[in-house]
Protein backbone atom coordinates (compact mmCIF):
# COMPACT_ATOMS: atom_id res chain seq x y z
CA UNK A 1 0.00 0.00 0.00
CA UNK A 2 1.36 3.42 -1.32
CA UNK A 3 2.09 5.96 1.37
CA UNK A 4 -0.84 8.15 0.27
CA UNK A 5 -3.43 5.41 0.56
CA UNK A 6 -2.71 5.11 4.13
CA UNK A 7 -3.14 8.62 4.90
CA UNK A 8 -6.61 8.06 3.42
CA UNK A 9 -7.33 4.80 5.30
CA UNK A 10 -6.19 6.25 8.88
CA UNK A 11 -8.25 9.82 8.24
CA UNK A 12 -11.55 7.64 7.42
CA UNK A 13 -10.65 5.51 10.89
CA UNK A 14 -10.54 8.82 12.52
CA UNK A 15 -13.56 10.22 11.04
CA UNK A 16 -15.31 6.97 11.81
CA UNK A 17 -14.05 7.24 15.29
CA UNK A 18 -15.73 10.84 15.56
CA UNK A 19 -19.03 10.05 14.55
CA UNK A 20 -19.08 7.32 16.59
CA UNK A 21 -18.53 9.44 19.82
CA UNK A 22 -20.46 12.06 18.54
CA UNK A 23 -23.35 9.29 18.42
CA UNK A 24 -23.78 8.54 21.99
CA UNK A 25 -23.67 12.19 23.06
CA UNK A 26 -26.23 13.00 20.88
CA UNK A 27 -28.26 10.17 22.24
CA UNK A 28 -28.13 11.59 25.68
CA UNK A 29 -28.55 15.19 24.22
CA UNK A 30 -31.82 13.75 22.64
CA UNK A 31 -33.03 12.07 25.74
CA UNK A 32 -32.64 15.62 27.92
CA UNK A 33 -34.55 17.86 25.50
CA UNK A 34 -37.34 15.08 25.11
CA UNK A 35 -37.56 15.31 28.76
CA UNK A 36 -36.94 19.30 28.72
CA UNK A 37 -39.56 19.77 26.06
CA UNK A 38 -42.07 17.42 28.14
CA UNK A 39 -43.10 15.22 24.80
CA UNK A 40 -42.29 12.34 26.87
CA UNK A 41 -41.82 10.86 30.30
CA UNK A 42 -37.97 10.23 29.84
CA UNK A 43 -36.48 8.09 33.26
CA UNK A 44 -33.17 9.27 34.60
CA UNK A 45 -31.43 5.68 33.76
CA UNK A 46 -32.27 5.96 29.91
CA UNK A 47 -28.84 8.51 29.51
CA UNK A 48 -27.21 5.58 29.88
CA UNK A 49 -27.84 4.01 26.44
CA UNK A 50 -25.12 6.75 25.49
CA UNK A 51 -22.26 5.39 26.87
CA UNK A 52 -23.17 1.70 26.75
CA UNK A 53 -23.33 2.93 22.71
CA UNK A 54 -19.72 4.79 23.00
CA UNK A 55 -18.40 1.26 24.50
CA UNK A 56 -19.67 -0.21 21.57
CA UNK A 57 -18.27 1.36 19.06
CA UNK A 58 -16.12 4.36 20.82
CA UNK A 59 -12.56 4.86 22.32
CA UNK A 60 -12.65 4.28 26.13
CA UNK A 61 -11.63 7.96 26.22
CA UNK A 62 -14.47 9.19 24.26
CA UNK A 63 -16.94 6.62 26.30
CA UNK A 64 -15.61 7.99 29.34
CA UNK A 65 -16.39 11.92 27.83
CA UNK A 66 -19.79 10.04 26.86
CA UNK A 67 -20.28 9.02 30.54
CA UNK A 68 -19.52 12.35 31.93
CA UNK A 69 -22.12 13.86 29.72
CA UNK A 70 -24.89 10.85 31.07
CA UNK A 71 -24.50 11.92 34.45
CA UNK A 72 -24.59 15.63 33.83
CA UNK A 73 -27.45 14.94 31.57
CA UNK A 74 -29.13 12.60 34.63
CA UNK A 75 -28.36 15.64 37.00
CA UNK A 76 -30.55 17.52 34.76
CA UNK A 77 -33.89 14.73 34.08
CA UNK A 78 -34.06 14.54 37.87
CA UNK A 79 -33.87 18.11 38.24
CA UNK A 80 -36.47 18.19 36.05
CA UNK A 81 -38.91 16.08 37.19
CA UNK A 82 -38.45 16.72 41.42
CA UNK A 83 -36.26 13.54 42.20
CA UNK A 84 -33.36 15.74 43.44
CA UNK A 85 -36.13 17.43 45.49
CA UNK A 86 -38.15 14.18 46.65
CA UNK A 87 -34.85 12.16 48.25
CA UNK A 88 -35.00 9.39 44.92
CA UNK A 89 -31.40 11.05 43.91
CA UNK A 90 -29.12 8.36 45.45
CA UNK A 91 -30.56 5.22 43.42
CA UNK A 92 -30.41 7.24 40.30
CA UNK A 93 -26.92 8.48 40.74
CA UNK A 94 -25.83 4.46 41.86
CA UNK A 95 -27.33 3.34 38.41
CA UNK A 96 -26.53 5.54 36.39
CA UNK A 97 -22.81 6.14 37.80
CA UNK A 98 -22.67 2.20 37.76
CA UNK A 99 -23.76 1.80 34.02
CA UNK A 100 -21.27 4.54 32.92
CA UNK A 101 -18.73 2.74 34.73
CA UNK A 102 -19.04 -0.21 33.10
CA UNK A 103 -19.06 1.29 29.91
CA UNK A 104 -15.42 2.67 30.55
CA UNK A 105 -15.09 -0.77 31.67
CA UNK A 106 -16.06 -2.39 28.44
CA UNK A 107 -14.61 0.27 26.07
CA UNK A 108 -10.95 -0.44 27.70
CA UNK A 109 -11.19 -4.26 27.21
CA UNK A 110 -12.72 -3.64 23.57
CA UNK A 111 -9.66 -1.63 22.70
CA UNK A 112 -6.91 -4.22 24.17
CA UNK A 113 -8.64 -6.93 21.84
CA UNK A 114 -8.55 -4.60 18.79
CA UNK A 115 -5.17 -3.95 19.94
CA UNK A 116 -3.89 -7.45 20.22
CA UNK A 117 -5.90 -8.16 16.85
CA UNK A 118 -4.47 -5.75 15.27
CA UNK A 119 -1.02 -6.76 16.28
CA UNK A 120 -1.53 -10.45 16.24
CA UNK A 121 -2.55 -9.28 12.14
CA UNK A 122 0.59 -7.49 11.47
CA UNK A 123 2.63 -10.27 12.68
CA UNK A 124 0.91 -12.61 10.48
CA UNK A 125 1.74 -9.79 7.55
CA UNK A 126 5.37 -10.11 8.41
CA UNK A 127 5.51 -13.56 9.16
CA UNK A 128 3.82 -14.08 5.36
CA UNK A 129 6.33 -11.73 4.13
CA UNK A 130 9.48 -13.36 6.02
CA UNK A 131 7.67 -16.92 4.76
CA UNK A 132 8.06 -15.43 0.89
CA UNK A 133 11.86 -14.13 1.28
CA UNK A 134 12.81 -17.67 2.92
CA UNK A 135 11.39 -19.70 -0.32
CA UNK A 136 12.42 -17.07 -2.83
CA UNK A 137 15.86 -17.22 -1.58
CA UNK A 138 16.18 -21.21 -0.89
CA UNK A 139 16.06 -20.72 2.57
CA UNK A 140 14.35 -23.16 5.51
CA UNK A 141 14.45 -22.56 8.96
CA UNK A 142 15.32 -24.11 12.08
CA UNK A 143 14.88 -24.18 16.16
CA UNK A 144 16.80 -26.27 18.36
CA UNK A 145 15.33 -27.04 21.98
CA UNK A 146 18.00 -27.40 24.58
CA UNK A 147 15.83 -28.92 27.23
CA UNK A 148 14.02 -31.62 24.59
CA UNK A 149 16.67 -32.41 22.46
CA UNK A 150 13.95 -31.93 19.72
CA UNK A 151 14.87 -29.51 16.64
CA UNK A 152 11.71 -28.04 14.61
CA UNK A 153 12.11 -27.62 11.18
CA UNK A 154 9.87 -26.08 8.56
CA UNK A 155 8.87 -27.72 4.72
CA UNK A 156 11.32 -26.12 2.95
CA UNK A 157 14.49 -27.44 5.00
CA UNK A 158 13.08 -31.10 5.37
CA UNK A 159 13.04 -30.82 2.15
CA UNK A 160 16.08 -29.73 1.61
CA UNK A 161 17.53 -32.90 3.08
CA UNK A 162 15.49 -35.27 1.53
CA UNK A 163 12.65 -35.78 3.85
CA UNK A 164 9.15 -36.17 3.08
CA UNK A 165 7.15 -33.46 4.67
CA UNK A 166 6.57 -34.18 8.49
CA UNK A 167 8.66 -36.62 8.76
CA UNK A 168 11.59 -35.79 10.05
CA UNK A 169 11.60 -36.17 13.85
CA UNK A 170 13.67 -33.94 15.19
CA UNK A 171 16.33 -35.65 16.48
CA UNK A 172 20.13 -35.37 15.93
CA UNK A 173 20.61 -38.32 14.43
CA UNK A 174 18.06 -38.41 11.52
CA UNK A 175 20.02 -34.97 10.67
CA UNK A 176 23.66 -36.08 11.54
CA UNK A 177 22.55 -39.02 8.93
CA UNK A 178 21.89 -36.88 5.97
CA UNK A 179 25.28 -34.77 6.29
CA UNK A 180 28.34 -35.66 4.39
CA UNK A 181 30.31 -37.90 6.27
CA UNK A 182 33.28 -35.89 5.67
CA UNK A 183 31.45 -32.54 6.75
CA UNK A 184 30.14 -33.96 9.96
CA UNK A 185 33.21 -32.86 12.35
CA UNK A 186 32.73 -29.43 10.82
CA UNK A 187 28.94 -29.32 11.47
CA UNK A 188 28.74 -30.35 15.03
CA UNK A 189 32.26 -28.31 15.95
CA UNK A 190 30.66 -24.86 14.41
CA UNK A 191 27.77 -25.35 16.58
CA UNK A 192 29.75 -26.02 19.98
CA UNK A 193 32.11 -23.72 19.35
CA UNK A 194 28.78 -21.04 18.49
CA UNK A 195 26.93 -22.42 22.27
CA UNK A 196 30.52 -22.54 24.06
CA UNK A 197 31.34 -18.52 22.82
CA UNK A 198 27.43 -17.43 22.63
CA UNK A 199 28.30 -16.12 19.33
CA UNK A 200 26.71 -16.87 15.86
CA UNK A 201 27.81 -19.09 13.20
CA UNK A 202 28.00 -20.18 9.90
CA UNK A 203 28.97 -23.18 8.52
CA UNK A 204 29.05 -24.62 4.89
CA UNK A 205 28.57 -28.43 4.31
CA UNK A 206 27.24 -31.14 2.06
CA UNK A 207 24.46 -33.42 2.38
CA UNK A 208 23.65 -36.62 1.28
CA UNK A 209 19.96 -37.32 -0.18
CA UNK A 210 18.33 -41.00 0.01
CA UNK A 211 18.49 -40.70 -3.78
CA UNK A 212 22.18 -40.10 -3.54
CA UNK A 213 22.03 -36.50 -4.73
CA UNK A 214 25.14 -33.69 -3.17
CA UNK A 215 23.83 -30.69 -1.92
CA UNK A 216 25.44 -27.99 -0.75
CA UNK A 217 23.81 -26.31 1.84
CA UNK A 218 24.63 -23.23 3.84
CA UNK A 219 24.06 -22.64 7.96
CA UNK A 220 24.01 -20.02 9.74
CA UNK A 221 22.82 -19.85 13.34
CA UNK A 222 23.04 -18.37 16.93
CA UNK A 223 22.10 -19.49 20.45
CA UNK A 224 18.64 -18.90 22.25
CA UNK A 225 19.73 -17.75 25.54
CA UNK A 226 17.26 -16.77 28.71
CA UNK A 227 17.98 -16.08 31.96
CA UNK A 228 22.23 -16.08 31.26
CA UNK A 229 21.59 -19.50 30.07
CA UNK A 230 22.05 -20.99 26.33
CA UNK A 231 18.41 -23.38 25.91
CA UNK A 232 18.69 -23.69 22.34
CA UNK A 233 19.53 -22.60 18.61
CA UNK A 234 17.68 -21.02 15.85
CA UNK A 235 18.94 -20.59 12.65
CA UNK A 236 18.29 -20.36 8.77
CA UNK A 237 19.90 -23.02 6.38
CA UNK A 238 20.00 -22.27 2.01
CA UNK A 239 20.65 -24.43 -0.55
CA UNK A 240 23.24 -23.23 -2.15
CA UNK A 241 24.44 -25.90 -4.74
CA UNK A 242 23.68 -24.19 -7.89
CA UNK A 243 26.12 -21.53 -6.24
CA UNK A 244 28.87 -23.91 -5.55
CA UNK A 245 28.32 -26.09 -8.70
CA UNK A 246 28.99 -23.22 -10.90
CA UNK A 247 32.25 -22.37 -8.43
CA UNK A 248 33.57 -25.77 -9.21
CA UNK A 249 33.10 -24.92 -12.42
CA UNK A 250 35.15 -21.91 -12.80
CA UNK A 251 37.77 -23.31 -10.57
CA UNK A 252 37.79 -26.41 -12.88
CA UNK A 253 38.02 -24.14 -15.99
CA UNK A 254 40.53 -22.40 -14.31
CA UNK A 255 42.53 -25.27 -13.90
CA UNK A 256 42.31 -26.60 -17.63
CA UNK A 257 43.45 -23.03 -18.13
CA UNK A 258 46.28 -22.34 -16.44
CA UNK A 259 47.14 -25.85 -17.43
CA UNK A 260 47.10 -24.87 -21.13
CA UNK A 261 48.61 -21.44 -20.23
CA UNK A 262 51.19 -23.69 -18.81
CA UNK A 263 51.54 -25.39 -21.61
CA UNK A 264 51.57 -22.79 -23.75
CA UNK A 265 54.57 -21.04 -21.86
CA UNK A 266 56.23 -24.79 -22.61
CA UNK A 267 56.01 -24.78 -26.09
CA UNK A 268 57.12 -20.79 -26.11
CA UNK A 269 60.07 -21.04 -23.88
CA UNK A 270 60.68 -24.16 -26.35
CA UNK A 271 60.87 -21.51 -29.39
CA UNK A 272 62.16 -19.11 -27.51
CA UNK A 273 65.34 -21.14 -26.38
CA UNK A 274 65.65 -22.42 -30.07
CA UNK A 275 65.43 -18.65 -31.80
CA UNK A 276 68.15 -17.78 -29.11
CA UNK A 277 71.56 -18.12 -30.57
CA UNK A 278 74.53 -19.96 -29.47
CA UNK A 279 77.64 -17.32 -29.39
CA UNK A 280 80.85 -17.95 -30.92
CA UNK A 281 83.93 -16.16 -29.67
CA UNK A 282 87.17 -17.06 -27.63
CA UNK A 283 86.09 -16.82 -23.85
CA UNK A 284 89.76 -16.02 -22.89
CA UNK A 285 89.69 -13.08 -24.51
CA UNK A 286 86.54 -11.64 -24.21
CA UNK A 287 84.02 -11.19 -21.03
CA UNK A 288 81.23 -11.68 -23.05
CA UNK A 289 77.15 -11.59 -20.76
CA UNK A 290 73.99 -11.83 -22.89
CA UNK A 291 70.41 -11.74 -21.54
CA UNK A 292 67.01 -11.99 -22.32
CA UNK A 293 64.05 -11.60 -20.41
CA UNK A 294 60.15 -11.64 -21.83
CA UNK A 295 57.80 -8.66 -20.95
CA UNK A 296 54.69 -8.92 -18.74
CA UNK A 297 52.13 -8.99 -21.68
CA UNK A 298 53.93 -11.45 -24.35
CA UNK A 299 55.14 -14.32 -21.73
CA UNK A 300 58.66 -15.69 -23.20
CA UNK A 301 58.09 -14.63 -27.15
CA UNK A 302 59.05 -11.42 -28.56
CA UNK A 303 61.01 -9.43 -31.43
CA UNK A 304 64.09 -9.19 -29.63
CA UNK A 305 67.44 -10.52 -31.01
CA UNK A 306 71.06 -10.57 -30.60
CA UNK A 307 74.03 -12.99 -31.85
CA UNK A 308 77.64 -13.06 -30.86
CA UNK A 309 80.51 -14.00 -33.56
CA UNK A 310 84.48 -14.21 -33.81
CA UNK A 311 85.98 -14.15 -37.29
CA UNK A 312 89.24 -12.37 -38.59
CA UNK A 313 88.14 -9.25 -37.97
CA UNK A 314 87.09 -9.00 -34.65
CA UNK A 315 84.51 -10.07 -32.00
CA UNK A 316 80.79 -9.09 -33.79
CA UNK A 317 78.20 -8.25 -32.55
CA UNK A 318 74.38 -7.64 -33.01
CA UNK A 319 71.57 -6.56 -30.96
CA UNK A 320 68.04 -5.64 -32.53
CA UNK A 321 64.40 -5.45 -32.21
CA UNK A 322 61.53 -6.18 -34.41
CA UNK A 323 58.31 -4.05 -34.25
CA UNK A 324 55.17 -6.63 -32.57
CA UNK A 325 55.14 -9.32 -30.29
CA UNK A 326 54.44 -12.82 -31.93
CA UNK A 327 55.26 -15.76 -33.30
CA UNK A 328 55.78 -13.68 -36.61
CA UNK A 329 57.79 -11.23 -34.69
CA UNK A 330 60.30 -13.74 -33.57
CA UNK A 331 60.74 -15.51 -36.67
CA UNK A 332 61.79 -12.36 -38.19
CA UNK A 333 64.23 -11.49 -35.25
CA UNK A 334 65.39 -15.07 -36.16
CA UNK A 335 65.71 -14.58 -39.87
CA UNK A 336 67.47 -11.02 -39.20
CA UNK A 337 69.68 -12.73 -37.27
CA UNK A 338 70.95 -15.32 -39.59
CA UNK A 339 70.74 -12.80 -42.53
CA UNK A 340 73.32 -10.90 -39.95
CA UNK A 341 75.53 -13.81 -39.24
CA UNK A 342 76.02 -14.71 -42.80
CA UNK A 343 77.17 -11.28 -43.72
CA UNK A 344 79.57 -10.76 -40.79
CA UNK A 345 80.58 -14.27 -41.56
CA UNK A 346 81.45 -12.85 -45.09
CA UNK A 347 83.31 -9.91 -44.16
CA UNK A 348 80.97 -7.25 -43.74
CA UNK A 349 81.24 -4.57 -41.96
CA UNK A 350 78.88 -3.25 -39.25
CA UNK A 351 77.16 -1.00 -41.85
CA UNK A 352 77.22 -3.37 -44.72
CA UNK A 353 75.57 -6.12 -41.90
CA UNK A 354 72.85 -3.19 -40.92
CA UNK A 355 72.41 -2.84 -45.23
CA UNK A 356 71.65 -6.54 -45.42
CA UNK A 357 69.07 -6.51 -43.02
CA UNK A 358 67.66 -3.51 -44.31
CA UNK A 359 67.01 -5.35 -46.99
CA UNK A 360 65.72 -8.44 -45.33
CA UNK A 361 62.88 -6.28 -43.82
CA UNK A 362 62.07 -4.31 -46.60
CA UNK A 363 61.58 -7.98 -48.46
CA UNK A 364 59.19 -9.19 -45.96
CA UNK A 365 57.27 -6.21 -44.98
CA UNK A 366 53.02 -6.75 -45.04
CA UNK A 367 52.63 -3.20 -44.57
CA UNK A 368 54.40 0.51 -43.70
CA UNK A 369 54.25 -0.52 -39.82
CA UNK A 370 56.68 -3.18 -40.36
CA UNK A 371 60.16 -2.24 -39.58
CA UNK A 372 63.33 -3.36 -37.34
CA UNK A 373 66.11 -1.49 -34.92
CA UNK A 374 69.80 -2.63 -34.52
CA UNK A 375 72.64 -2.28 -33.85
CA UNK A 376 75.93 -3.82 -35.41
CA UNK A 377 79.90 -3.36 -33.44
CA UNK A 378 82.82 -5.06 -34.59
CA UNK A 379 85.55 -5.37 -31.39
CA UNK A 380 88.91 -5.59 -31.65
CA UNK A 381 90.83 -4.95 -28.40
CA UNK A 382 92.23 -1.67 -28.99
CA UNK A 383 88.82 -0.02 -30.84
CA UNK A 384 85.09 -1.09 -31.39
CA UNK A 385 83.55 -0.11 -34.71
CA UNK A 386 79.66 -0.16 -34.74
CA UNK A 387 76.43 1.44 -36.97
CA UNK A 388 73.07 2.06 -35.64
CA UNK A 389 69.86 2.39 -36.81
CA UNK A 390 66.86 3.57 -34.97
CA UNK A 391 68.68 1.46 -31.87
CA UNK A 392 69.65 3.08 -28.24
CA UNK A 393 72.93 3.85 -28.34
CA UNK A 394 75.45 1.64 -26.35
CA UNK A 395 77.18 2.61 -22.73
CA UNK A 396 81.11 2.50 -22.58
CA UNK A 397 82.67 2.20 -19.64
CA UNK A 398 85.77 2.60 -19.15
CA UNK A 399 89.03 4.73 -17.12
CA UNK A 400 86.95 7.91 -18.12
CA UNK A 401 83.63 6.59 -16.40
CA UNK A 402 80.08 5.93 -18.50
CA UNK A 403 79.58 7.32 -21.53
CA UNK A 404 76.92 6.86 -24.94
CA UNK A 405 78.61 5.71 -27.79
CA UNK A 406 76.54 7.71 -30.42
CA UNK A 407 76.50 7.15 -33.91
CA UNK A 408 74.93 10.07 -35.08
CA UNK A 409 71.81 8.63 -37.07
CA UNK A 410 70.00 6.65 -34.42
CA UNK A 411 66.99 7.88 -35.87
CA UNK A 412 67.45 5.61 -39.15
CA UNK A 413 64.72 2.52 -39.21
CA UNK A 414 65.41 -0.91 -40.99
CA UNK A 415 63.10 -1.30 -43.54
CA UNK A 416 63.15 1.94 -45.18
CA UNK A 417 66.54 1.64 -47.52
CA UNK A 418 68.26 3.93 -45.54
CA UNK A 419 72.08 4.10 -45.36
CA UNK A 420 73.83 4.16 -41.81
CA UNK A 421 77.53 5.05 -41.37
CA UNK A 422 79.52 3.66 -39.19
CA UNK A 423 81.86 5.06 -35.88
CA UNK A 424 84.83 3.82 -34.94
CA UNK A 425 85.86 4.54 -31.22
CA UNK A 426 88.98 3.58 -29.32
CA UNK A 427 89.06 1.35 -26.28
CA UNK A 428 91.68 1.51 -23.82
CA UNK A 429 91.96 -2.38 -21.32
CA UNK A 430 89.75 -1.79 -18.86
CA UNK A 431 86.71 -1.46 -20.92
CA UNK A 432 82.93 -2.70 -21.35
CA UNK A 433 80.48 -1.85 -23.77
CA UNK A 434 76.74 -2.61 -22.73
CA UNK A 435 74.27 -2.83 -25.31
CA UNK A 436 70.33 -3.07 -24.62
CA UNK A 437 66.94 -3.46 -26.51
CA UNK A 438 64.77 0.02 -25.61
CA UNK A 439 62.49 -2.69 -22.89
CA UNK A 440 65.21 -1.73 -20.28
CA UNK A 441 64.80 2.28 -20.16
CA UNK A 442 60.60 2.11 -20.98
CA UNK A 443 59.62 0.79 -17.21
CA UNK A 444 58.54 3.88 -15.30
CA UNK A 445 60.21 5.28 -12.37
CA UNK A 446 58.58 3.81 -10.02
CA UNK A 447 54.96 1.52 -9.66
CA UNK A 448 52.04 4.31 -11.09
CA UNK A 449 54.38 6.93 -12.01
CA UNK A 450 53.89 8.04 -15.73
CA UNK A 451 58.00 8.38 -15.86
CA UNK A 452 59.85 6.75 -18.03
CA UNK A 453 63.16 5.15 -16.25
CA UNK A 454 65.49 6.76 -19.70
CA UNK A 455 69.06 6.32 -21.14
CA UNK A 456 70.45 8.79 -17.95
CA UNK A 457 68.80 6.75 -15.10
CA UNK A 458 70.44 3.36 -16.76
CA UNK A 459 73.73 4.81 -17.54
CA UNK A 460 74.13 6.33 -13.73
CA UNK A 461 72.68 2.50 -12.45
CA UNK A 462 75.23 0.98 -14.47
CA UNK A 463 77.87 3.03 -13.09
CA UNK A 464 77.36 1.91 -9.39
CA UNK A 465 77.63 -1.73 -10.54
CA UNK A 466 80.91 -1.50 -12.32
CA UNK A 467 83.38 -3.61 -9.69
CA UNK A 468 86.05 -1.07 -11.01
CA UNK A 469 86.43 1.36 -13.81
CA UNK A 470 85.43 0.01 -16.66
CA UNK A 471 84.94 -3.50 -15.33
CA UNK A 472 80.90 -4.92 -15.17
CA UNK A 473 81.03 -8.42 -14.13
CA UNK A 474 77.96 -10.92 -15.17
CA UNK A 475 76.47 -10.72 -11.75
CA UNK A 476 76.17 -7.24 -11.23
CA UNK A 477 74.45 -7.30 -14.76
CA UNK A 478 71.57 -9.36 -13.10
CA UNK A 479 71.21 -7.36 -10.09
CA UNK A 480 70.90 -4.12 -12.40
CA UNK A 481 68.05 -5.34 -14.41
CA UNK A 482 66.38 -6.62 -11.29
CA UNK A 483 66.71 -2.91 -9.72
CA UNK A 484 65.29 -1.76 -12.74
CA UNK A 485 62.57 -4.22 -12.86
CA UNK A 486 62.14 -2.88 -9.00
CA UNK A 487 62.06 0.40 -9.73
CA UNK A 488 58.93 -0.50 -12.03
CA UNK A 489 56.71 -2.39 -9.61
CA UNK A 490 56.51 -5.61 -11.63
CA UNK A 491 58.11 -7.29 -15.13
CA UNK A 492 58.56 -4.84 -17.42
CA UNK A 493 56.09 -4.18 -19.86
CA UNK A 494 57.96 -5.02 -23.10
CA UNK A 495 60.91 -7.47 -23.55
CA UNK A 496 64.25 -6.38 -23.20
CA UNK A 497 67.97 -7.91 -24.25
CA UNK A 498 71.14 -7.43 -23.28
CA UNK A 499 74.62 -7.74 -24.67
CA UNK A 500 77.67 -7.26 -22.85
CA UNK A 501 81.24 -7.34 -23.97
CA UNK A 502 84.72 -6.51 -21.94
CA UNK A 503 88.14 -6.90 -22.02
CA UNK A 504 90.75 -6.45 -19.41
CA UNK A 505 94.14 -6.22 -21.15
CA UNK A 506 95.32 -5.91 -25.06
Amino acid sequence: MSPGATRVQRASMRDARDWRRYTGLGVIALLVAVRAAGLEDVPVSAVVVGPLLAASVASPRATALTSAFALAGAAIIMGLDGSMVSGDMAGRVVVVTASCAAAIILAAERARREAALSDAQELARLARRLDLALEASSMGTWVYNAATGITTWDERLETMYGFETGSYDGSFRSWIDRVHPEDRDLVTAASDQAIAERSPYQVLHRAVLPSGELRWLESRGEPIIADHRVIGTSGVVADVTERMTLANELERSRDESHQARHERDAATASLQTALLPAPRYDAASWRVTTRYRPGERHLLLGGDFFDVVETGSGLNVVIGDVCGHSAAAAGKGAALRAAWRAAVLQGASPAEALAVLDAVVESEADGPETFATACSLTFRPAEVTYSIAGHPAPFLADAEGVRSLDAGNDSFLLGFGMKCGEVTTPLCPPWTVFTFTDGLIEGRVAPGSSERFGDDRLRSLMETHLDAPGVLLEAEVDRLLDEVQTAHGARLPDDLAVVLVGRDVI
